[in-house]
């Protein structure tokens, strides 16, 4: 389960020691940063769109 109080500013994920690291727990615990480095993929760090213009299709 994960719990986000914005009021709180805090993130609260329980999982089980028994749960076994695979699919999206696996994905998370080796690749998704801190919550101060934007919780994102560490795969996407420098990723950029700044050239690819705005009204392109």
């Amino acid at each position: 389960m994960i719990e986000l109080p914005a009021r709180a500013r805090s993130l609260k994920l329980e999982v089980s020691d028994g749960e076994p690291a695979r699919g999206w727990r696996k994905l998370y615990v080796g690749h998704v940063q801190q919550a101060h480095r934007g919780a994102d993929l560490d795969c996407l760090v420098g990723a950029s769109v700044a050239g690819i213009p705005r009204d392109s299709d």
